[in-house]
């Protein structure tokens, strides 16, 4: 089975609001951007998906924003837009101070 990864900002936004609404709740209290290595790209991440999730913080939909993936992820990159980053087994955790 193949699965395909959209980091757009509409299937971002789609994807939590469907979250709140199947789970009942109003907001979210951590939500991850998982797999971020099959990204098109860093700047994808940090045009669409990144701004999606703040802008859904901003609203109150989310509460901490998250990322997830294997260390290939463009670590020093994130870390020069203020993204803090922990090495954690072979994946990063990264919270994002916004």
């Amino acid at each position: 089975m193949f699965y395909s990864f959209d980091y757009s900002a509409s299937k971002t936004k789609d994807s939590v609001l469907e979250s709140l609404r199947c789970m009942k709740l109003n907001h979210i209290d951590l939500i991850q951007i998982h797999d971020v290595e099959f990204a098109p790209s860093l700047k994808y991440l940090l045009t669409e998906t990144i701004p999606c999730l703040v802008e859904l913080k901003r609203q109150g939909f989310v509460h901490s924003i998250g990322i997830t993936g294997r260390c290939t992820v463009d670590a020093m990159r994130f870390d020069l837009l203020g993204i803090v980053i922990m090495p954690f087994y072979k994946y990063w955790v990264v919270c994002i101070k916004i």
